[in-house]
């Protein structure tokens, strides 16, 4: 499997590293061979494979109670157990994510897992309160994604703050919590500051603004917004096209076809609709708009 990023707005290659992941086997002895290797060609793969078919096997709990002290493989592995949906070790990220012990990108991951698990942390709230203060972004966010599931206003009062921070790296770090506790419906002034957001942002020399904007939109368009919220959507389109017209060309290609949901083609590159983030359709004005609009 080749591993070649591209920027889905532009069709071009995102700079960095190309590598090709081994097609890992099913064998237990041979995943974990695989595991202890540094080369991330083998254990990457072979991680996702260890977990998704053997989740309760005492050999996977060793090897997750072993990469929870190495922090890059750590988050990797704690990571990979709520994108499976792995309610089996539920129980390990919850040990993980509260621990002062263990490493804070480590604790995010494990963190981030549960959100996505959906597992009940009102039990939590006092612990999950005293991150907000972590000077870990990563650990901070995932506190804020944990509260704001739970529909408690700091959580989201801190996300927002994340996507107006400067540094970018804040900024799409929220957006990745966003989107995990996407299943929950953000409050309309969430919803309102998400789009303020969109309204204020500004071009950035590398591009992150349009990634960032892609994914923001995506996040919305699940929801039914209200009328106001879609004019507001739909005159912020209108001027992008207006004053932005190459730069959000790849933008309206891409949110036709996830309307549409259909996949979308760049070059060589297929990018599958998201079953995750499926759009609301009663969003009726600005799927319209979308879907209609000349550029």
């Amino acid at each position: 499997m080749e591993r070649r990023p591209f920027d889905p707005l532009t069709g071009q290659p995102i700079e960095g590293q190309t590598f090709v992941l081994e097609v890992p086997p099913n064998d237990l002895s041979t995943l974990l061979a695989w595991i202890k290797k540094d080369d991330i060609r083998y254990y990457l793969p072979a991680l996702h494979q260890l977990i998704d078919i053997y989740p309760q096997a005492e050999e996977t709990i060793v090897v997750l109670q072993n990469l929870r002290r190495i922090p890059s493989k750590g988050m990797l592995a704690f990571e990979t157990i709520g994108q499976l949906g792995k309610q089996e070790l539920a129980n390990l990220c919850l040990q993980v994510a509260f621990s002062q012990a263990d490493y804070p990108a480590v604790r995010s991951a494990a963190l981030m897992s549960l959100c996505r698990l959906g597992v009940n942390l009102r039990n939590h709230r006092g612990d999950l309160f005293i991150m907000l203060s972590d000077t870990f972004i990563d650990l901070r966010m995932a506190a804020a994604a944990a509260l704001a599931q739970m529909n408690i206003p700091q959580g989201w009062h801190i996300l927002l703050q994340g996507l107006q921070a400067e540094d970018v790296y804040e900024q799409l770090t929220t957006v990745n919590f966003l989107e995990v506790i996407s299943t929950s419906c953000p409050p309309s002034y969430v919803q309102s500051g998400i789009v303020r957001w969109l309204e204020t942002a500004h071009p950035r020399v590398d591009g992150a603004d349009r990634y960032i904007r892609k994914r923001l939109i995506v996040y919305l368009l699940q929801y039914p917004l209200s009328k106001r919220l879609q004019v507001r959507l739909k005159n912020l389109f209108s001027r992008w096209i207006r004053q932005e017209q190459k730069h959000v060309e790849w933008l309206f290609r891409y949110l036709r076809s996830h309307l549409a949901g259909q996949p979308f083609v760049v070059g060589q590159t297929t990018f599958l609709p998201s079953s995750r983030y499926k759009p609301s359709n009663k969003n009726k004005i600005l799927n319209k708009f979308i879907m209609n609009c000349v550029i």
